[in-house]
């Protein structure tokens, strides 16, 4: 979510940005196309273009708050909840619990 060149500058350990509650699938297209972009930029037009459900698909915070690379911590926690509530949902409803 967060480019990999921005948190370094900021103090972010390498681990904290190759985190899974940092990436998302995505096209090698669109990945060229938010090359080096802020991820507050690029968020705001994934919501302007496909809505806020098109982040929420993927487990990613709304609140743009979160975006800015200053509270990225705070993003990585709340995406880490999300992406483990939705895997325990998953699972359950597998299993048939």
């Amino acid at each position: 979510m967060q480019q990999q060149n921005i948190p370094i500058g900021k103090g972010y350990e390498t681990g904290e940005i190759n985190e899974i509650a940092n990436m998302v699938f995505i096209t090698g297209q669109t990945n060229r196309r938010i090359s080096n972009k802020e991820a507050v930029n690029y968020l705001r037009e994934v919501v302007a273009k496909q809505g806020e459900e098109a982040l929420q698909s993927h487990c990613v915070p709304v609140d743009e708050t979160l975006w800015s690379t200053d509270r990225y911590r705070d993003f990585l926690k709340l995406r880490r909840e999300a992406l483990a509530h939705r895997m325990n949902a998953f699972i359950r409803e597998k299993s048939g619990t």
